[in-house]
C-alpha cells in the first residue's frame, strides 16, 4: 500500500447551478482529503452552498447576498472510501427582485399610501385580472405618511427586504414598511429630477445637458465610476418632465412630455442612440417598462394627449392619440407602475388608468385617487407624485447570474 500526496482537482469554470465534482474513487482507491478551496464571485447568488459525499450533505457555508466572494472550505480531514464521489453543490441562482405581485408605495406632496399584498394575489405575472382587482389593491391599502415630495421613485430588495426610494431636491431617501429612514442616502451635486435602478446599481442624470450619468451601488450607496456618454443630452426635466428607466444593460431617458426624442445609452460603453416617439401632450403621467403576454418588453409612456409603446427589441413605436379623457396633474413625478406583466397603471388627476399594453386598450377605475378608502382624504396626491414599485417583469429579465469559480482539492490517495 502506498500513500501519495495528490492534487485531486485544480480547475476553473462557470456554473448556473448543480454539482461540481472534486474527487472520485474506485474499488481500488481511497483518499484522505485535507484541503478544499472553492471560490466564486457574482452579484445574484444564493446564500448557501454545501459539500456532499455520495450525495449526502456533510457541511454548509453561508455568505451575504452582496457582491462578495463565496468561499467553501474543509475543516479538518475527510476520509473518502472506495467507490465514492466528493462534490460541491451550487444551488440554482435566485434573484433579489423575484416577485409576482404588485408591491408599491406612492409618494407625493399629498397623501401617501402602500399596496397590501393580500389584495394583489391575483395580479401575478402574465395573469389576467379585472380592473376592480387593481382598484381594491389600492383602496384597501394602508395609509402611510403625508407630504413626501417625489421627482422619481423606485423599489428594490436589499438583503431580502423590500425598500422604497424617492428622489427629491437632489436627495435620495429610503423608506421601508415601517416608515422613512432618517436623512438621505445619496446626495447629487447638481439639479436633477431622475433616478432609476437595475437592482445592482442606481443611475442618475442631471437635467442639464451633459455627457455624465452618475452611478451608485445599491448595496452601500457608494458612488462608482460615472458613465460617459458619446452624446451630450439632458436628463428628465422638472415641470412636465418625463422619465429615466433602465433594462437589459441600457438606460432610456426622455426630457419632458412634449419631447419626441428618447436617448438610449448602453451602460457598459456609454454609446448613445435615439428613438423617435410622438409627444404625449402637455404633461406626462409617467412611464414604465413591462413584459407583455407576447414575451416582448415594452416601454410605455402616457400623458394628456394619449400614450405610446416601444417594442424594445425592434424599437418600433405604436402611438395611441385618444387619451380617453385622461387628465394628468403629475407635473414633476412618474406616476406609472407595473401592475402585472403587460399591464400598466398610471395615476391621473381623477382615476387609476389601467393599460393592456399588448392589445392597446385601457380603462379607468371607478375610484378617484382623491378618495382611496380614507375618510377624509385631503385634496389630491399632488403634482410631485411618483410610484416606487418592484419590477414584476424583472422576474424574467436577462441578468448575469452564472457563477465564475475556481476549485482546488488535495490530500493523500491510498491505493
Amino acid at each position: 500500500m502506498a500513500d501519495d500526496v495528490k492534487v485531486f482537482t485544480h480547475i476553473g469554470g462557470q456554473t448556473s447551478g448543480g454539482d461540481v465534482s472534486l474527487l472520485t474513487t474506485d474499488s481500488t482507491t481511497k483518499a484522505v482529503v485535507k484541503d478544499v478551496v472553492f471560490k466564486g464571485k457574482t452579484t445574484h447568488y444564493p446564500t448557501q452552498m454545501s459539500l456532499k459525499l455520495n450525495g449526502n450533505t456533510i457541511g454548509e457555508t453561508h455568505t451575504s447576498k452582496a457582491d462578495t466572494e463565496l468561499n467553501v472550505g474543509l475543516s479538518g480531514s475527510l476520509i473518502v472510501d472506495h467507490n465514492s464521489e466528493l462534490e460541491i453543490n451550487v444551488p440554482t441562482p435566485t434573484r433579489e427582485d423575484n416577485i409576482s405581485k404588485l408591491n408599491a408605495i406612492v409618494f407625493s406632496n399629498g397623501v401617501n399610501w402602500k399596496t397590501v399584498d393580500s389584495n394583489t394575489n391575483a395580479l401575478t405575472t402574465q395573469d389576467t385580472y379585472s380592473y376592480t382587482d387593481v382598484e381594491s389593491s389600492l383602496t384597501a391599502s394602508n395609509r402611510m405618511y403625508d407630504q413626501n415630495y417625489s421627482y422619481s421613485a423606485f423599489a428594490v430588495k436589499r438583503n431580502g427586504v423590500v425598500e422604497y426610494f424617492r428622489f427629491y431636491s437632489n436627495q435620495l431617501y429610503r423608506h421601508t414598511d415601517a416608515g422613512p429612514s432618517p436623512g438621505s442616502v445619496i446626495s447629487v451635486p447638481e439639479a436633477s429630477y431622475s433616478m432609476c435602478t437595475d437592482g445592482t446599481n442606481i443611475y442618475e442624470k442631471s437635467s442639464n445637458t451633459s455627457t455624465t450619468i452618475r452611478v451608485y451601488n445599491v448595496s452601500d450607496f457608494a458612488q462608482q465610476t460615472s458613465i460617459t456618454t458619446d452624446v451630450s443630452y439632458e436628463g428628465q426635466g422638472g415641470n412636465r418632465g418625463s422619465f429615466m428607466l433602465t433594462r437589459g444593460g441600457y438606460i432610456y431617458t426622455k426630457r419632458d412630455a412634449g419631447s419626441t426624442t428618447i436617448y438610449k445609452t448602453e451602460i457598459s460603453t456609454g454609446t448613445t442612440t435615439t428613438i423617435t416617439v410622438t409627444s404625449v401632450g402637455g404633461y406626462s403621467g409617467g412611464a414604465v417598462i413591462t413584459r407583455g403576454s407576447d414575451g416582448v418588453f415594452y416601454l410605455v409612456e402616457k400623458g394628456t394627449s394619449g400614450w405610446y409603446k416601444i417594442n424594445l427589441a425592434t424599437e418600433s413605436v405604436t402611438s395611441y392619440t385618444d387619451n380617453g379623457n385622461m387628465s394628468e396633474s403629475t407635473e414633476y413625478g412618474n406616476a406609472a407602475f407595473e401592475i402585472a406583466g403587460g399591464y400598466v397603471g398610471v395615476l391621473d388627476a381623477a382615476n387609476i388608468v389601467v393599460i393592456d399594453v399588448v392589445n392597446g386598450t385601457y380603462a379607468r377605475t371607478s375610484q378617484s385617487r382623491y378618495n382611496l378608502g380614507y375618510s377624509p382624504v385631503s385634496a389630491s396626491c399632488g403634482d410631485y407624485t411618483s410610484v416606487a414599485a418592484l419590477s414584476i417583469s424583472g422576474n424574467i429579465e436577462e441578468r448575469p447570474v452564472d457563477l465564475n469559480y475556481s476549485v482546488y482539492a488535495s490530500g493523500v490517495e491510498i491505493t
